[in-house]
């Protein structure tokens, strides 16, 4: 049996009934929230940082249809920037939908995802989905 492995540590929380949560840091000084966490504020150079859960849904900002694969992903393979309440933007890959209707202004939630396998592991991570037409 493969072993699975977080594509990066403390990067997001898989709870056992399957719902993801990113985790981001929140600067004790002037409040800044970034994704992923880093070991100092880069609005004000603080370094206590306070770790929080991310909110699961955001707004689609942008997104590309990758037409070529790559050692992990194969084509079509569709990433996104994904605008969350906490004024965080993050990148990732999105669910792929057959008939590739992706919309700026689309809701989207993060959900897990086994990315890739590599020799005896299993590299797990996060990709949104959308979960609103917003045409």
């Amino acid at each position: 049996m493969k072993e699975r492995v977080p594509i990066r540590e403390n990067l997001f929380r898989e709870y056992a009934d399957g719902t993801l949560v990113l985790l981001g840091a929140k600067c004790v000084n002037c409040g800044h929230i970034s994704f992923p966490k880093r070991e100092f504020c880069t609005e004000c150079l603080c370094t206590k940082q306070e770790e929080i859960e991310l909110s699961r849904c955001g707004t689609l900002h942008t997104f590309s249809i990758l037409r070529v694969g790559d050692n992990h992903f194969s084509a079509p393979h569709p990433i996104g920037m994904v605008n969350l309440p906490e004024r965080v933007r993050v990148t990732a890959p999105l669910v792929y939908q057959a008939k590739e209707d992706y919309a700026i202004g689309q809701t989207v939630e993060v959900v897990p995802d086994d990315l890739w396998e590599e020799e005896d592991k299993i590299v797990t991570g996060y990709r949104f989905r959308v979960v609103e037409d917003t045409k």
